[in-house]
């Protein structure tokens, strides 16, 4: 039986307050039948561990299912997604070793259970510091109230990280408005660019100065008469 850990990541990704709140892990495996002896074997149980610097456990998860590979060729791979709650973010570092344990038994004899365990370093992308939060306002007032079609100023402003920050503004949360600038005012016209109806969201995001993804975001709500 052939362990194989062949991704071990750690990424940010904003939390639903608009902030830098969870940290993502993605950790991919691939369990490979031995090529000796020439019989098949069955997968038992799988564990999975995120663990830190002195040890402690981030996560612990037991997967156990009969799962049947080949001898030779076959293999079973796995992805794993873990999310660190966001008020952890701020209270310790990422986890930096995945382990993962695999009990497994040859189909000839299945009495006998066998046991195989690997490790992988967790590669971190998370920057420090990041931004921690992002406010925006706007010479219009939100949802419910309606008002006309005329163009409304946006002002963002990102707080902690690395200045000077960068700001991108989008309709909803993916149509880009404007692409990243260090100008954090920006004038949006529904009259030029209309919504699909009359309730629209304006969204604010903020990186800090030579990073490339957003860290912040701030989304406000409005009720626009066409």
């Amino acid at each position: 039986m052939a362990l194989r850990l062949t991704t071990a990541s750690a990424s940010f990704a904003i939390n639903k307050s608009g902030g830098p709140g969870l940290i993502q892990y993605q950790l991919w495996l691939e369990v490979r039948a031995a090529e000796w002896p020439a019989v098949d074997m069955t997968v038992q149980k799988l564990e999975q561990w995120a663990l830190g610097a002195d040890g402690s456990e981030y996560s612990h998860t037991i997967l156990e299912r009969s799962e049947r590979i080949g001898c030779s060729t076959g293999r079973i791979s796995y992805t794993w997604f873990l999310s660190v709650p966001e008020h952890e973010f701020t209270a310790r570092p990422a986890a930096r070793t995945y382990r993962a344990r695999i009990e497994y038994t040859y189909d000839a004899s299945p009495a006998s259970v066998y046991v195989v365990t690997a490790e992988k370093e967790i590669e971190s992308n998370i920057p420090s510091p990041l931004m921690t939060s992002l406010t925006m306002t706007a010479d219009a007032p939100v949802f419910p109230t309606s008002i006309p079609a005329r163009p409304i100023t946006f002002v963002a402003t990102g707080t902690g990280g690395v200045p000077p920050y960068e700001y991108q503004y989008a309709g909803g949360y993916t149509f880009i408005l404007r692409d990243w600038s260090p100008d954090a005012r920006f004038i949006w016209d529904p009259i030029q660019q209309p919504p699909s109806s009359g309730f629209v969201s304006i969204t604010a995001f903020a990186r800090s100065s030579g990073r490339r993804n957003a860290e912040v975001t701030k989304t406000m709500e409005f009720s626009v008469n066409k």
